[in-house]
């Protein structure tokens, strides 16, 4: 048997799918949509020796840097699809309950049937937002939290919330 000494990461991703009103022409209009005249961005999970700020500008940058071009349907789609979304079909209603218990036999999930329910949920998910958003042009980014803590901040702060964008957690 092996056994795992120190630190074990138990990591996560996030991708975003944000729709622009205006695509910004350089990263200081960046900073300008995502913070208004806010000067740092904060950083979520304070711990001993943690940075707890960066600077706007430095983060608008980085976002900016990943905005190359619009993404396409598919990549959208390929965002969407896998991530855990808001009202999401849950695996445990395509399985039969234990006898006595709120648990599902695992070998009775009918994952075939999960995923494409999982699927249509996304592309509706994903068309509804693209339909209340319309002129926007929509683009994708993805943070991990095994990236270090800059990246942890922007997969869980508050990086798009003053634009549309839908969150899809990949954890």
């Amino acid at each position: 048997m092996k056994v795992r000494n120190g630190f074990v990461s138990n990591s996560s991703s996030s991708s975003f799918v944000v729709a622009f009103s205006k695509v910004p022409a350089n990263a200081q209009e960046l900073a300008k949509m995502l913070f208004g005249d806010d000067a740092d961005y904060p950083n979520p999970y304070i711990w001993e020796d943690s940075t707890p700020s960066w600077p706007v500008s430095e983060i608008a940058q980085i976002v900016f840097s990943e905005m190359s071009s619009e993404a396409t349907d598919e990549e959208l789609k390929e965002s969407v699809r896998g991530a855990w979304l808001e009202g999401a079909p849950d695996y445990d209603d395509f399985g039969n309950k234990l006898e006595d218990s709120d648990h599902v036999d695992w070998d009775t999930i009918d994952w075939d049937a999960y995923h494409q329910a999982s699927t249509r949920h996304a592309d509706k998910t994903l068309e509804k937002f693209m339909a209340a958003n319309p002129g926007c042009k929509f683009f994708r980014f993805s943070y991990s939290d095994n990236d270090g803590e800059q990246q942890t901040a922007l997969e869980h702060g508050p990086l798009f919330d003053r634009l549309p964008h839908i969150r899809c957690s990949h954890h």
